[in-house]
């Protein structure tokens, strides 16, 4: 399983989005109407273990 994290640019930092067992996960949120960067990052998981590290962060533009 891969557990997926965004940061929304807000106070928050990252928070879960999905635990995710299938390839080629799409975020349906709704996106903020100023322009914002989203930033996401990954880890596999063992049932209730993270496994190994955290990836790469991923930053997408949204909004505007």
């Amino acid at each position: 399983m891969l557990q997926i994290q965004v940061d929304l640019g807000d106070s928050k930092g990252f928070v879960d989005l999905a635990y995710d067992t299938t390839p080629n996960y799409i975020d349906t949120a709704a996106h903020s109407t100023a322009l914002t960067k989203w930033k996401y990052r990954a880890i596999y998981r063992l049932e209730k273990s993270q496994v190994g590290l955290w990836s790469a962060e991923v930053s997408v533009v949204v909004g505007g």
